[in-house]
């Protein structure tokens, strides 16, 4: 935490654009969008995870650190094949059951199948509620749903999402970022995943500086946008019932941003890293909430007091900071 004893830890011959760390640290997993490989925290035993044929994204492991969530599509078509788990310790993948009669809000539509000439939606950065009894996903589709575990309710709503899902610490609600209406770009077919962000998913400065936060109640079928600044994204939620997001500046690299917190509840936000460097691109949460982890851009990584608004640089480049468990 205090920037010493960098060192690199994973030697994929492509970019890592996603990484999930287990609850323990002993384990993570990187992927670049199309396979997913395993470590340890050391960065040996190196492992494969992803089957010949299929690309699998967005690793996410469960508070427990018994199961091991990702998207996974055709290889070839660009199809979605639904949301899997996995156990972290090996094992086969277990695809986990999306029940179309159990949705909850408007009148389900099924699901089209290639032998109707229709092509699944990939269904992206499944993220577990801190109870762990809930799966949060994004529908590229133009829809987000909440999955009730082991596989039981499921409810969805409307919303073209651009970044993952942001649960509340007591796992009541989501926090979500996308444009007020419309849907993202579906991905080429049989192409590795972007990460699943406003600076990826192909939108115009006018539809970057419309994006808003919205939650998702537990259970709602509807999404309730939030009262907050213009171009908002990238949500990240703490445990003491406040949140973070990068208000996006159009036309800035990486789609960079000034970045605000909000007081408990998400009532006023007000800007943090107050220093005129550099935009910010993501942050999240020290464990104990009074500290934050940045990435500016072309900047690195920097430390921020939560109190007081001001940083200090760690690393001079990196990307999607988080706190190891």
């Amino acid at each position: 935490p205090d920037g010493s004893g960098q060192r690199q830890l994973s030697a994929e011959l492509s970019p890592v654009t996603s990484y999930a760390v287990a609850p323990d640290g002993r384990s993570y997993v990187v992927g670049d969008g199309a396979v997913l490989v395993q470590q340890r925290a050391d960065g040996g035993e190196r492992r494969l995870l992803t089957e010949s044929g299929t690309l699998e994204f967005d690793p996410t492991f469960a508070p427990d650190g018994t199961q091991l969530a990702f998207g996974r599509a055709d290889a070839e078509t660009g199809a979605g094949l639904g949301l899997w788990t996995r156990p972290p310790s090996g094992g086969n993948a277990t695809r986990l059951r999306l029940p179309d009669e159990l949705r909850l809000g408007a009148t389900p539509t099924p699901l089209p199948s290639p032998s109707d000439g229709g092509v699944p939606p990939i269904l992206r950065a499944p993220r577990y509620s801190p109870d762990g009894a809930a799966l949060a996903y994004v529908d590229v589709s133009g829809r987000v749903g909440v999955l009730e575990l082991p596989g039981g309710r499921l409810t969805t709503a409307p919303f073209a999402a651009v970044s993952p899902p942001a649960w509340l610490a007591d796992s009541t609600a989501i926090l979500l970022s996308g444009p007020p209406s419309g849907a993202i770009d579906a991905p080429e077919p049989g192409a590795p995943l972007p990460p699943l962000d406003p600076a990826t998913v192909g939108l115009s400065d006018d539809e970057l500086g419309s994006l808003a936060l919205a939650q998702l109640d537990r259970g709602a079928a509807t999404v309730l946008q939030l009262a907050r600044s213009g171009g908002a994204s990238r949500p990240a939620t703490s445990s003491d019932g406040r949140y973070l997001y990068v208000v996006i500046e159009p036309g800035t690299s990486e789609a960079g941003g000034v970045l605000r917190l909000t007081t408990r509840g998400g009532g006023v936000s007000f800007p943090i890293l107050r220093d005129g460097g550099p935009p910010v691109s993501a942050a999240a949460f020290g464990p104990e909430s009074q500290t934050i982890v940045a990435a500016r851009v072309a900047d690195g990584i920097w430390l921020v007091d939560a109190a007081t608004g001001l940083g200090e640089q760690l690393a001079d480049d990196g990307w999607q900071p988080r706190w190891l468990p």
